[in-house]
């Protein structure tokens, strides 16, 4: 099995580890997602944000493909700059580029399940073990005051910004909060702007009609 990356946990938060069943609705997934490949590549030094402004780096590429895919289509359209244009934009293809990546590395797969009568062919995480254990490392140091890598407090604030906290926060949710917004505050301010402009995306998804 291959390590998840940012967004492939993402993936794996917002489903349940048995059924598969997702924990968001399916028409916020998109920007959720996006959100999770532009911080893979912040978190990489790829591309940095000043001002709602997405600066793309003079760096190799990427080695993993959707890291590569994106990084490229990033830096050969100039003429789209802002963040929120480019999370619109990738949201049409994030949520099947993750999917894909998921299940090449083993970390979910297919299964055919009867629904309403019909067989269905849905996916689900492989292992329920690294689903509890991703839950538990999120909700341990967010509860205990640990000390937390900066992809982690990415992680966290990516899925209180898109609706998944009660999958993290199983208690005293006031003080997991008031700790997630401390890290996210010394998180570098590139980085707190993506979360905030994947929030606004997301919200801006949810009263699509």
């Amino acid at each position: 099995m291959v390590p998840a990356r940012l967004a492939d946990e993402l993936w794996l938060l917002a489903h349940h580890d048995v059924t598969g069943r997702e924990h968001w609705h399916r028409r916020i997934a998109g920007p959720a997602l996006a959100g999770g490949l532009l911080a893979e590549l912040l978190l990489r030094g790829d591309v940095t944000v000043h001002d709602g402004v997405l600066g793309v780096l003079d760096r190799p590429l990427p080695s993993e493909r959707l890291q590569r895919s994106l990084f490229d289509r990033l830096r050969t359209e100039p003429g789209r700059r802002q963040v929120r244009a480019w999370l619109d934009v990738l949201s049409d293809d994030a949520r099947d580029g993750v999917v894909t990546r998921v299940l090449h590395a083993g970390l979910a797969q297919q299964v055919t399940r009867r629904r309403l009568g019909r067989n269905a062919v849905i996916v689900v995480p492989t292992d329920t073990n690294h689903v509890y254990w991703l839950v538990v490392r999120l909700t341990s140091a967010l509860s205990s005051g640990a000390s937390m890598r900066p992809g982690d407090v990415l992680l966290a604030g990516l899925a209180f910004a898109v609706g998944l906290d009660r999958v993290v926060v199983r208690s005293h949710r006031g003080a997991v909060l008031r700790r997630l917004r401390g890290l996210v505050d010394a998180l570098p301010r590139p980085a707190q702007e993506v979360l905030a402009e994947t929030e606004a995306a997301v919200a801006r998804a949810a009263v699509v009609p």
